[in-house]
C-alpha cells in the first residue's frame, strides 16, 4: 500500500476523499475507454449475464471489448475510518458491496470472457474463462464439424478429438510421488450441472492423465470405490494431497439429485483410493450440515483447504454463506478436521 501510495500519488496522505478520489478517475476512465472502444456500459440484468450479453458477441472480432457492465456486488477494499476536523484516518480492509466493471472480450485464444476489476484499492480483479469455448475455437480452427449449445456440445465430427484436447478445469491430484495416483496418473475432478435440465443426474465429473496433464480421458461420472456414483451440486471441490500419503477430497454430497446449484450441503471429507482413484465411501465424514431452523439457501462451497502444521490435520477455511435477495452474508470459520 505504501509503495503505491508513494509511486503512484506522490506520497499523498490516504483519506476518505483520496480513496474517492481514485474510485472516481476509474470510473471516469472506463467511461472514456468505452467511447474509444465503441463498447457500452449497461447496467448487469436481474437475469443470467451470460443470456443477456450472448447478441454483443454475435458479430464481434477477435481481441476486442464487446461490452461492459456495471453490477453491484461484494469485494474487499480498503476504507478509511475517521473524521475532517481532526484529519486522522484508520486504515483498514473491510467488505462492502460496490459496483465493480465487468469488461467483457471476445478473446482471439480463448474466446469469451471477461474480466471482473474493483475500482477501489487494492484494484483487485477476477479473469474469468469458458473451456467450452476455448475447445469451440480449436475445432474452427482444424475445420471440425460441431454443434454447441451454451456449456455442452451436442455434435462433434471427430469425437476422439474432444477427448485429446479437453484443458482441464478443475481440481486435479497434481505431479509428483506424493501426489499423484501409485501408477502415475493424474486424476481431475470436474464439477457438472443439470441447471438447465434438472431431470439428468448431477454428477461430479472424473478423468485421468497417463502423460502428465498433457492429453486426459473422457470425462465420467465419478465414483465410490463400489462403482456407485453420487450426487453433488455444481459446486466447486478441492482435492488435497496430504504428507501423510492420502489424497482428500472435500466438497459437497446430497442424499437426491441437486437442481443445478443446490443444495450445497452437507459439507463432506473422504479419502481418495491412489490405485483406483476412487472416493472410499468407508471414509467419508460430515464436517458440516444444514442447522435446524437454518435458512435452506445456506451455502457450504466456497473454501478453501490446506495442511494444518500446528495438528497434522486439515485446516478447512470455509464462510457458511446465504446468498439471499436482499444481498450475500455470513460468517467465516476456520474448522480444523483431524486426519
Amino acid at each position: 500500500m505504501i509503495g503505491f501510495f508513494n509511486t503512484y500519488r506522490d506520497g499523498k496522505r490516504v483519506t476518505r476523499n483520496e480513496l474517492g478520489d481514485i474510485a472516481e478517475q476509474y470510473k471516469n476512465w472506463v467511461t472514456n475507454r468505452s467511447g474509444k472502444w465503441g463498447t457500452p456500459v449497461m447496467e448487469a440484468p436481474d437475469g443470467r449475464r451470460d443470456e443477456f450479453i450472448d447478441p454483443y458477441f454475435k458479430s464481434a472480432k477477435p481481441d476486442t471489448f464487446v461490452a461492459i457492465l456495471r453490477a453491484r456486488e461484494p469485494g474487499r477494499i480498503l476504507i478509511a475510518n475517521g473524521n475532517k476536523k481532526d484529519d486522522k484516518w484508520h486504515l483498514q480492509m473491510a467488505q462492502r458491496w460496490i459496483i465493480q466493471y465487468n469488461f467483457y472480450v471476445n478473446d482471439a485464444r480463448w474466446g469469451r470472457m471477461f474480466v471482473r476489476v474493483c475500482p477501489y484499492f487494492p484494484f483487485t480483479a477476477r479473469v474469468c474463462l469458458n473451456q467450452h469455448h476455448w475447445l469451440a475455437n480449436r475445432m474452427r480452427e482444424e475445420k471440425i464439424d460441431f454443434k454447441q449449445s451454451s456449456n455442452a456440445f451436442l455434435k462433434c465430427g471427430n469425437p476422439n478429438y474432444r477427448a485429446a484436447n479437453w484443458i482441464v478445469v478443475g481440481e486435479t491430484t497434481g505431479r509428483g510421488k506424493d501426489s499423484s495416483l501409485r501408477d502415475g496418473r493424474i486424476l481431475a475432478v470436474l464439477r457438472g450441472s443439470n441447471d438447465r435440465r434438472p431431470a439428468l443426474p448431477a454428477y461430479k465429473w472424473a478423468c485421468w492423465s497417463g502423460n502428465g496433464g498433457r492429453t486426459w480421458t473422457t470425462p465420467q461420472p465419478w465414483t465410490f470405490d463400489d462403482a456407485q456414483p453420487f450426487h453433488s451440486p455444481s459446486a466447486c471441490s478441492q482435492l488435497l494431497p496430504h504428507p501423510n500419503g492420502r489424497i482428500y477430497w472435500l466438497g459437497n454430497i446430497n442424499d437426491r439429485n441437486p437442481a443445478g446449484n443446490r443444495s450445497r450441503y452437507p459439507f463432506v471429507v473422504g479419502e481418495v483410493d491412489r490405485t483406483s482413484g476412487r472416493l472410499l465411501r468407508r471414509t467419508l465424514r460430515i464436517v458440516d450440515n444444514l442447522q435446524p431452523g437454518e435458512d435452506p439457501l445456506l451455502t457450504l462451497s466456497n473454501f478453501y483447504a490446506r495442511e494444518d502444521r500446528r495438528t497434522g490435520g486439515i485446516a478447512l477455511h470455509m464462510t457458511r454463506l446465504l446468498a439471499l435477495s436482499d444481498g450475500w452474508r455470513g460468517d467465516a470459520f476456520l474448522y480444523r478436521i483431524p486426519v
